[in-house]
């Protein structure tokens, strides 16, 4: 089913305005400009463009549908236009248009005399994006209808299939509808998103509210990228912090390391046994040993020891038994000259001993 497009005002030429251009243009994605602009386009020569689609549109633009359903959104939240929609479908598309574009001149202007060249303009100052404050219930403006091309777009699928993973199970309309959120109303990217929800699945935690909430507070702090977010994790997290401590870091882990004390942590919720397993590391490697650390882990896991008192229990037997084998192993040496087998003699073997020694004393 395709739809119209139509504009609150009515106009001779395509035009677009420079507060399009300089406002609204430079910060969309390039997608969502070409959709605008034939938008424009199309509003301006009905004729030529009696009806327009989500298909068509794709078509001529070389985009996909789920690029044309999020372009339309997009302008809908920067309030360029207006989605109406029909047994959720859209029906029309109303353009506001912005000031110098609603009226095209009726004839020519007079011509005037060139202008003097301008002062080259300054170069833009890069924009700077400050924290941003979100209203997660901006979500609930997405339709199934409008959800569900957008779905199927390869980006959002991919970033779909990779959150269920994670989540290790099928995604109901929310979670789908809280993705596409977060991808096209709060520019976060896909990458950042699958970390939004490792994160949340690394804290024991799959419920969507509670993964929202992880994101939200990304955007506020502009964390914008999957290394800040796991910086900004690090900074908060008492069982990261633990080892750091123990080890005297001060750099950030890197992420197999992370993964390694997360399975520290997941085994000991204690947080004195990861400390005492790195004490005991760096004890006995004199440097900090990931892997060296997760050995001992394991040892104590294999050993079914499950508390600190067990780990100490169970190292105090451990001392006592080496310095019994040293014991053992000093009194073995000591006495092994000592252990010689002894003779009995008889008085007159003893007689006929001395008797042969003071012979040969006189020969």
């Amino acid at each position: 089913m395709g739809f119209s497009v139509q504009s609150d005002k009515k106009i001779q030429y395509t035009m677009i305005s420079n507060e399009f251009i300089s406002h609204h243009m430079l910060s969309a994605n390039g997608d969502y400009v070409k959709v605008f602009l034939m938008l424009q386009l199309i509003n301006q020569n009905p004729s030529a463009y009696p009806q327009v689609s989500i298909q068509s549109l794709a078509d001529d633009l070389e985009c996909t549908e789920g690029d044309i359903t999020r372009a339309l959104n997009y302008w809908a939240k920067k309030d360029l236009l207006t989605l109406v929609e029909n047994d959720q479908e859209i029906a029309s598309v109303t353009l506001h248009i912005g000031e110098g574009e609603a009226v095209a001149p009726s004839q020519p202007a007079p011509e005037t005399p060139a202008p003097s060249p301008a002062p080259k303009a300054p170069a833009p100052k890069p924009i700077n994006h400050p924290g941003r404050t979100l209203d997660i219930n901006e979500k609930n403006n997405y339709t199934p209808s409008l959800v569900e091309p957008m779905a199927k777009d390869k980006v959002i699928k991919d970033t779909l299939d990779r959150v269920q993973e994670i989540l290790g199970k099928p995604l109901d309309f929310d979670y789908i509808q809280s993705i596409v959120y977060f991808i096209c109303d709060a520019d976060f990217s896909p990458d950042l998103v699958v970390a939004m929800y490792k994160e949340g699945v690394s804290k024991g935690h799959t419920k969507l509210s509670y993964i929202e909430k992880i994101g939200l507070n990304w955007a506020e702090k502009s964390i914008a990228t999957p290394d800040e977010a796991q910086i900004e994790s690090q900074k908060y997290n008492s069982l990261i912090i633990t080892v750091k401590n123990a080890f005297g870091l001060q750099r950030n882990l890197g992420e197999s390391e992370v993964k390694m004390v997360q399975t520290w942590g997941k085994a000991y919720p204690d947080l004195e046994i990861i400390k005492r397993a790195c004490t005991k590391c760096l004890l006995k490697k004199s440097e900090v040993n990931f892997t060296y650390t997760d050995g001992i882990i394991k040892g104590w896991i294999k050993e079914g020891l499950k508390t600190l008192q067990d780990i100490e229990k169970s190292e105090e037997e451990y001392k006592k038994k080496i310095a019994s084998k040293k014991k053992e192993g000093t009194k073995k040496a000591k006495n092994q000259f000592q252990n010689f087998p002894q003779r009995d003699y008889s008085e007159r073997q003893i007689s006929d001993l001395e008797k042969q020694l003071l012979q040969g004393k006189k020969a």
